[in-house]
């Protein structure tokens, strides 16, 4: 069998039996129309990860893409220098006191519609939430969100492979890098309590350059929103669809953080990631030739026969759960706090707050992204 692992269309349709037959047959997946390898195991992609020296990030994070100044393209030292600059922002402690925020901007957004009967999750809820939370972690004005909200929508449109890169994807990353620059400025003259401004001390004290500014502030930008609102739409969905775990769940709210860990793992917002080999390199028998463009498959190991009982089974009471939905090693995701608090507030509140919630439409297939980088649930109607 002949698998494009950069087909859009395979992701938008449903990736999984692609993946199952790999896993089972060619786990380490050469794909010759791509020039691009695949690790499909859970096993493989863990060894892999832990291996920064074998697989750089360097060359980019994305496949035939142009590595970006952020911390996501780099390798140490230069990559744990902006790591440890941007780590200050997501401290668990910091997390954990931000959590009565969280539950008040949520409930707003709640609010806005209690009285309809009707919303779209991810207009509604799963978009706007963690929009607000990063942009005004990021220092931004609300005014400035909507606007935001469209450059990172945008942008991520064109991340999956530069030779669709349209001129909006292009206008748009013009306009954030403008927007950005004057930020910046600001922050120099009148420093706040910011992400933004942790970033542009660091320039000053020299730990990284001006182009890693603005290149962090984009990836926080669009890693703080874009995924967290499709494990939001995902996890709403998956439990709509499983009526008797949503009983459950509304029976015993200490299993929230389970149910958190279950949406990630069904969703796997980001299905793979880019490295390149600096050398060659046996995995699983198999040898990956040096400098050779080598794709973490996430969305396959989070569907592992060898780690998950009954894998493509969405189970809210699944442990252990050793998904990698945020990557593993030492570039695992920095927002994973926020990204568990956000879910775990919007789930709670939704499923307390919203008596009778349910599919507008329970017949209705949803239409994910055309991407091969992330992979999200587009609008999803309900009623209550």
């Amino acid at each position: 069998m002949k698998i494009g692992l950069l087909d859009r269309d395979m992701y938008q349709s449903g990736p999984d039996e692609a993946f199952a037959w790999l896993r089972a047959n060619e786990p380490v997946y050469y794909d010759e129309t791509g020039d691009i390898w695949g690790l499909t195991m859970h096993e493989h992609i863990v060894w892999a990860q832990r291996q920064p020296t074998l697989f750089s990030n360097a060359a980019g994070s994305r496949p035939n893409g142009i590595p970006q100044a952020s911390l996501i393209d780099a390798d140490d030292p230069s990559h744990q220098q902006a790591r440890r600059v941007v780590a200050k922002g997501f401290m668990p402690r910091q997390m954990a006191a931000y959590e009565h925020h969280v539950v008040d901007v949520t409930r707003q957004l709640i609010d806005r519609v209690s009285e309809s009967g009707q919303a779209d999750v991810v207009t509604d809820f799963a978009k706007p939430l963690p929009m607000t939370l990063i942009g005004e972690m990021l220092g931004a004005p609300a005014s400035d969100f909507e606007k935001l909200q469209r450059w990172s929508d945008q942008m991520i449109t064109g991340a999956d492979d530069p030779t669709r890169i349209s001129d909006d994807v292009v206008n748009a990353a013009i306009e954030y890098y403008m927007y950005a620059t004057e930020a910046v400025a600001q922050r120099k003259v009148e420093p706040r309590d910011d992400l933004l401004s942790l970033l542009v001390a660091a320039e000053v004290e020299g730990t990284i350059h001006g182009e890693q500014v603005i290149a962090n502030a984009l990836l926080l930008l669009v890693g703080g929103n874009e995924t967290t609102r499709n494990v939001i739409t995902g996890g709403v969905h998956a439990l709509l669809r499983h009526p008797e775990q949503l009983a459950w769940l509304q029976a015993h709210p200490e299993g929230i953080n389970n149910a958190v860990e279950e949406c990630l793992r069904w969703v796997t917002p980001i299905v793979n990631m880019n490295r390149i080999s600096t050398t060659d390199v046996a995995v699983g028998g198999v040898t990956i030739p040096a400098g050779k463009q080598v794709l973490m498959c996430y969305i396959s190991a989070n569907r592992d026969e060898k780690v998950f009982a009954q894998p493509h089974e969405f189970d809210i009471r699944r442990s252990p759960n050793q998904h990698v939905a945020f990557g593993f090693g030492p570039h695992f995701c920095l927002g994973s706090s926020l990204a568990r608090l956000e879910i775990k507030v919007m789930l709670t509140e939704l499923i307390t707050r919203l008596p009778g919630l349910r599919l507008a439409d329970p017949a209705m297939v949803p239409t994910y992204s055309h991407s091969s980088f992330v992979r999200g649930i587009q609008s999803l109607p309900v009623v209550f």
